[in-house]
């Protein structure tokens, strides 16, 4: 009976021996207690990794967004002095042809055989009036490329703002949760 007893008391503390090791070591893969942990971990390093990401983008685009104000300051300032110069351009063609208009002279036209006199005075102011037609036409491109190249810096500016609205609607969506 002593040897029962002692055989029982043996296989009872193996059991207790088993249980406690058993409860000590980690938990398997695949457990029904610590995928939700590991889960969770994994979302949380992904959601950390993913904001992180999103603010690199954010001071990215914000750079750009700013460069590209720049731009378009620049731009709208050499735009609004070409159109400045074109308008002066064409104040100044209109000054130099009202006497030519006054007197029966067309600028663009060759002067008159007969009047050679009158050629030799008109001729200087004549040659004027079209290099001004001419530069007026020149700053008329300008302005043209110009307005081209605002419209084009614009539209990348906007660009970029819808990319920021993107990632603070991103943002306002990971707040609520």
């Amino acid at each position: 009976m002593i040897r029962a007893f002692t055989v029982g008391i043996v296989l009872a503390a193996t059991v207790a021996a088993v249980v406690s090791a058993q409860s000590s070591r980690p938990a398997e893969p695949g457990t029904v207690a610590t995928d939700p942990v590991i889960a969770e971990l994994k979302a949380l390093r992904a959601e950390l990794a993913e904001t992180a990401a999103l603010g690199v983008r954010t001071q990215v685009l914000v750079g750009r967004l700013q460069l590209q104000e720049t731009r378009i300051h620049s731009l709208d300032r050499q735009l609004a002095e070409t159109r400045e110069q074109r308008a002066q351009a064409a104040q100044t063609r209109t000054a130099m042809t009202a006497p030519l208009k006054m007197l029966g002279q067309d600028a663009g036209a060759p002067p008159a055989q007969e009047d050679a006199e009158a050629a030799s005075i008109f001729a200087p102011l004549k040659q004027l009036a079209a290099s001004q037609q001419a530069r007026e036409e020149e700053l008329g491109e300008r302005e043209a490329s110009l307005a081209a190249q605002l419209a084009a810096e614009q539209a990348r500016w906007v660009e970029f703002s819808r990319q920021l609205d993107e990632i603070d609607r991103k943002l306002a969506t990971r707040g609520a949760r």
